[in-house]
């Protein structure tokens, strides 16, 4: 999921930045994934 970024290292607020970033992208596309999961089964069970 890390970004590599060529040639010199970046400072460390940059990589921290593009690092937190990520994470948020991959937690929200999980919280998303989990929120359509509980829709379905919240709605088998309403059945």
């Amino acid at each position: 999921m890390g970004r590599k970024v060529a040639g010199r290292q970046p400072k460390s607020a940059v990589s921290t930045a593009l690092r937190l970033v990520d994470y948020i992208q991959s937690f929200s596309l999980f919280a998303g994934a989990l929120t359509v999961v509980l829709t379905f089964v919240y709605l088998l069970i309403a059945k």
